[in-house]
């Protein structure tokens, strides 16, 4: 018995030191080349419903979708549910659009902390380069 707790303990420390060593803060980077000039590419990435190249539209396509404020720009917002335990619900809400290149998203995922995205984009000849970037504290 005695052997059991030991091991026990030495379980829990070895989670504890882990999980001090490891970060709170999130950060993804992610960059394509799309093939569009850069003004389409923005103005879509800045309207409220950007849910036709959505990884979550794949899993469930008949979620179900409210929309608030301006249709794009800043304060346009979009709330989603869906029955799918995968997707969930959530939020997304422009709070900065700076016009062809930037775009900083608020995004409000039921059960997590709150996140910020970015979306940075560059001209690439008749292309456009795109950087993504999620930032978030999981505290």
């Amino acid at each position: 018995m005695i052997k059991i707790i030991k091991i026990l303990l030495v379980w829990v420390a070895l989670l504890v030191v882990i999980d001090a060593l490891l970060s709170s803060k999130l950060h993804v980077e992610r960059s394509v080349i799309i093939k569009a000039p850069q003004g389409e590419v923005f103005h879509y990435l800045n309207h409220q419903n950007i849910n036709k190249w959505s990884p979550w539209q794949r899993i469930d396509s008949d979620p179900e979708y409210r929309y608030f404020g301006s249709k794009s720009g800043v304060n346009a917002k979009m709330a989603g549910h869906s029955a799918n335990g995968t997707v969930g619900s959530g939020s997304r809400k422009i709070i900065e659009s700076l016009a062809y290149e930037f775009i900083c998203v608020k995004l409000d995922f039921d059960g997590m902390k709150m996140a910020e995205s970015r979306y940075l984009m560059t001209a690439n000849g008749s292309n456009t380069c795109v950087t993504w970037t999620f930032y978030s504290d999981a505290g």
